[in-house]
């Protein structure tokens, strides 16, 4: 007999907007809860609680109150491309099938209609349409990557979810679907949440990046403010790890240890057993998201926020 003995909550008071044509970076070490979140949002997982409104047509609408039909007929607003991209692609059918589905699928256009606007993307995102006859296991990593945005992009969505979409790749391939998305969300007015665990990879495509660890967010920033004025000990910490993996830098990583089990968090802040700047207040209370002094639309969760010299790392 199964029995349930407690719950993890892998996002807990997580609260943040993406506005049309903006793009946000959601980093964090792995567990952190990016990827559930990403997955809540798409309503891929079902959250227990909270509110997921997504404007349609002007009108905001809560998803997680629609029925599954409903749900159905807002989904084409909005795509999800994959960390495993060769997963997600179904390796029996054909590029143009995999293209074409969620055309099928919503019953947009003729068939002639669907395998036109699949050549149209195919060139756009720097494959031939003769690709289209191929199947997955002929492509690349980066060419696939290439056919599952161009997948979303076919039933013309507003926003994508970036779920770590080059994190397999090279470096070399890597700037090159990075500069695609850039070019793609210019052209097509698109919004992202691109979601990494590498702060150097979101600075590039990201207008506000958001920091997560153990399901809350830490901290909410301009790019610019993440990389040039950090707020919170945990987001230094990302940026000297950045800085250790450059050729010649003799930084330190400044957390010790490894994220905590999600289904035991820590009392109080949920960084402090790691923060080398935590006091009393830190291990008994649970900070708040809050307004940084002197910055716009800034925020983080540190009692220590105002107090604090942080370093950034070029």
């Amino acid at each position: 007999m199964n029995r349930i003995v407690g719950y993890n909550k892998s996002v807990n008071d997580v609260d943040f907007t993406i506005k049309k044509g903006e793009t946000v970076g959601l980093v964090g070490e792995s567990g952190s809860g990016k990827t559930t979140l990403g997955r809540c949002i798409v309503r891929l997982y079902d959250s227990t609680a909270g509110s997921i409104k997504f404007n349609v047509n002007g009108k905001m609408t809560e998803l997680t109150n629609l029925s599954t039909k409903e749900m159905k007929n807002i989904r084409k607003n909005f795509q999800m491309l994959f960390q495993d991209v060769y997963s997600s692609l179904d390796t029996r059918m054909k590029i143009s099938k995999i293209v074409t589905e969620p055309l099928d699928i919503h019953n947009v256009g003729t068939k002639k209609d669907r395998i036109e606007r699949a050549k149209e993307l195919m060139i756009k995102v720097g494959l031939s349409e003769n690709d289209l006859e191929k199947y997955p296991h002929q492509f690349s990593g980066g060419q696939r990557q290439r056919i599952g945005i161009t997948r979303a992009l076919s039933i013309n969505p507003e926003f994508i979810i970036c779920d770590e979409p080059v994190s397999a790749l090279d470096v070399s391939v890597q700037a090159q679907i990075l500069n695609l998305l850039v070019d793609l969300k210019n052209e097509f007015n698109l919004s992202y949440l691109f979601i990494a665990h590498d702060l150097s990879v979101v600075k590039y495509i990201s207008d506000r990046i958001i920091v997560m660890y153990l399901g809350k967010i830490l901290e909410i920033a301009s790019s610019s403010d993440i990389y040039e004025s950090p707020r919170h000990p945990y987001t230094e910490a990302l940026l000297a790890a950045i800085s250790k993996n450059k050729a010649g830098s003799k930084r330190d990583i400044l957390l010790k240890g490894n994220i905590p089990d999600p289904s035991n968090p820590p009392s109080g802040c949920v960084l402090h057993p790691r923060c080398s700047y935590a006091r009393d207040i830190c291990k008994n209370i649970s900070p708040e998201l809050m307004p940084v002094k002197g910055k716009t639309n800034a925020f983080a969760a540190c009692h220590l926020t105002n107090e604090l010299n942080l370093k950034y790392f070029n």
